[in-house]
C-alpha cells in the first residue's frame, strides 16, 4: 500500500508537506511511478494471471486445432474474430506485464531494477517464445 503521510502528524498540512518533502521531483516535475511498479512473484495479482495465462493457453490451443481440422475460415468473417482478440489482448498484456515481474538474482535475492528484469528476461528463453506467440508473422 501507498502511502503519503505520516500517521503520527496531527494535521494534514504538516501530512502534506511531509509529501512534498519525502516525494523526489526530476525538474519540477512529478516522480516517475513506473520506477515503483513491481510485481511480486508470489503475490495473489500474478497467481490469479498465471491461472488466466493458462485457461487462454488452453483455449488457443483448441481453437487452432477445431479451425485447423473444420477449416474454418480465419478472416474476418470468422465469427470466432472477436474472443480471438481478446486472447490477443492477454497475450500482448502478459508480454508486458513479464517486464514488471520480479526475478531473481544468482544471490537469490530479488533486485528491484527494472533494467536487470529487462536483462534476465531478454537473456531467457521465454521472451522469444512470448514474442513469436505473440506477434506472429
Amino acid at each position: 500500500m501507498l502511502i503519503y503521510g505520516n500517521p503520527y502528524m496531527s494535521n494534514k498540512i504538516e501530512q502534506m508537506d511531509y509529501k512534498k518533502k519525502n516525494t523526489k521531483t526530476i525538474f519540477g516535475k512529478s516522480p516517475n511511478y513506473i520506477d515503483n511498479m513491481y510485481l511480486e512473484t508470489e503475490g495473489r495479482f500474478l497467481s490469479v494471471w498465471d491461472q488466466i495465462i493458462l485457461f487462454v493457453v488452453i483455449y488457443s490451443c483448441f481453437s487452432t486445432i477445431f479451425m485447423a481440422a473444420f477449416d474454418y475460415p480465419v478472416g474476418y468473417e470468422c465469427i470466432f474474430r472477436p474472443i480471438e482478440n481478446i486472447v490477443l489482448f492477454f497475450f500482448v498484456a502478459d508480454f508486458i506485464l513479464n517486464f514488471f515481474r520480479l526475478r531473481e538474482a544468482q544471490d537469490g535475492t530479488m533486485p528491484r531494477s527494472h533494467i536487470f528484469i529487462m536483462k534476465k528476461y531478454a537473456m531467457s528463453l521465454w521472451m522469444p517464445l512470448d514474442f513469436i506467440a505473440t506477434f506472429p508473422f
